[in-house]
């Protein structure tokens, strides 16, 4: 047998060591990113489970009746049982449902959007155990979410927990759970465990970066706008569909307001597009600033925002926006490459939801003022009537 070269042995050693970090840095990295996608999961879930919690609360009273499965045949629990299915199928969930703790180790049943005929199916007084995250959720009192689980017998998916709270004396009468369906998520799993075995084998920076790229877009908060941080449109139109039917069972005003930043497009033009990020940025940031903690904020579409604003009419609405468009005007937002200050102004539309208007009437109308503040010489607020309806149609 003919002894190994010296510098053979080096570069055996060189490999093994370097085959070592790879592994290393491969499973740093799924890690990593499974953990992204786990806590981006998560945060869904515990929304999810805090959007349908409204569903609940608006009608505490009813649901509070509901002790034992005779109780099933009320109207009630058939009309929330069908709210349930239809916020089940549109969200995506895998189960949906509500419990209260009857003791240290165990809950029962009170709601499920499960059908009559499901092997899954809860009925009222139907327990069941209690387990970490519920225990979490109710010593906290606070929407939470739990790991991504794959159970034999319920399936893969991960569970966002939120309180149910008696208004008329703040206590917490249980929790609305809701599990997400998350096949896809453990098949994703699998594949970035290929692709990183395959880094490895090939040429690892490189794949690395393609990868961890992939999982960051796979990632993104589904209600979350990346670039400002403020909610996004698809959580814009649940969330006013949500308040557009508490505000018909309560009777409490509610208005919406549409904003657009003017000549967005001259300050791209101006400054470049890296800079326009930076004014959209700061702009989102000093909206959250200025509206109030049950108002909902969202990036609409490119430079246009929108904010539903519950428990308000249209004249408080009109004296918010009107604080808002003199802030904006106020802010001056430096720009390091021309190492000027540029001001910005915007243009806000005002609408009050009235009983037997839908979202999208709502949204338009707000829409619309908006319009008419663009054609008055923009930086105004102008609240939705007659008259911006036929300008609208006149353009």
């Amino acid at each position: 047998m003919f002894p190994v070269p010296y510098k053979y042995k080096l570069i055996a050693l060189v490999q093994t060591a370097v085959l070592t970090a790879l592994i290393l840095l491969g499973v740093v990295t799924y890690r990593k990113i499974t953990s992204l996608i786990e806590t981006e999961m998560g945060m869904r879930a515990r929304g999810v489970a805090l959007a349908a919690s409204y569903l609940v609360n608006l009608r505490m009273d009813e649901y509070l009746e509901l002790v034992s499965p005779a109780d099933e045949e009320k109207p009630f629990y058939e009309e929330m049982k069908k709210l349930f299915q239809e916020f089940k199928a549109s969200n995506n969930l895998k189960y949906m449902y509500t419990e209260k703790r009857i003791s240290e180790d165990q809950i029962v049943y009170i709601l499920d959007a499960e059908p009559e005929d499901s092997e899954y199916a809860s009925h009222i007084g139907d327990t069941d155990d209690m387990n970490a995250l519920r225990h979490r959720t109710y010593a906290s009192g606070k929407p939470e979410y739990g790991p991504l689980t794959d159970d034999p017998v319920w399936g893969k998916f991960i569970t966002g927990y939120a309180p149910l709270i008696n208004s008329e004396n703040g206590e917490m009468v249980g929790l609305i759970g809701v599990d997400i369906e998350a096949g896809e998520v453990f098949r994703l799993f699998r594949e970035i465990l290929v692709v990183i075995t395959a880094a490895i084998c090939i040429i690892f920076v490189l794949s690395f970066a393609v990868v961890y790229k992939l999982a960051d877009l796979m990632a993104r908060p589904m209600f979350i706008d990346g670039l400002t941080g403020t909610y996004n449109h698809k959580y814009f139109q649940e969330a006013l569909a949500l308040e557009i039917n508490r505000a018909s069972r309560t009777g409490k005003p509610l208005s919406t307001l549409m904003m657009d930043l003017d000549y967005f497009k001259k300050v791209n033009d101006t400054y470049g597009h890296r800079f326009g990020d930076v004014v959209l940025m700061e702009t989102a940031k000093l909206l959250k600033e200025s509206f109030r903690k049950g108002d909902t904020l969202a990036r609409y579409g490119g430079e246009e925002f929108g904010v539903i604003l519950p428990n308000t009419d249209i004249g408080e609405a009109f004296v918010l926006a009107s604080h808002i468009r003199h802030e904006v005007e106020q802010q001056t937002v430096h720009c390091r490459e021309s190492g000027v200050d540029v001001n910005v102004t915007i243009s806000i539309g005002v609408a009050e939801w009235k009983r037997g208007l839908k979202r999208g009437d709502l949204i338009d109308m707000a829409d619309k003022a908006l319009y008419e503040s663009k054609n008055r010489n923009r930086n105004m607020v102008t609240i939705y009537t007659d008259e911006c309806r036929n300008f609208y149609r006149r353009k």
